[in-house]
């Protein structure tokens, strides 16, 4: 079976379970139940430190996928490594799922 189909069956299984909440976001609708497989990372800069165990990929490495390494740090100190503004940013930080 082809891997692209596997990822959507567990993420159908899981999403039925109430494992993964339902929706676009990393929670329920009232925001009683958050995502067991979302986190923040502490060692990643701010808007680039959302964590998904599921897909195992951070917003810093979705970013890096898609050619972009920008935010700010906990210093308050803007991060650039390129200049890709017009690609979109992982919001895994912000709890907007990225599965």
């Amino acid at each position: 079976m082809r891997k692209d189909i596997l990822y959507k069956i567990k993420l159908f299984c899981l999403t039925q379970l109430g494992i993964i909440p339902e929706g676009d976001y990393c929670h329920s609708k009232n925001r009683d139940k958050v995502c067991r497989y979302w986190s923040l990372r502490a060692d990643l800069p701010y808007r680039e430190n959302g964590y998904c165990a599921f897909l195992d990929k951070s917003d810093w490495e979705i970013n890096e996928e898609l050619g972009m390494l920008e935010g700010w740090d906990r210093e308050g100190i803007f991060v650039s490594s390129m200049s890709a503004h017009d690609l979109q940013a992982s919001l895994l930080w912000d709890q907007c799922k990225e599965c």
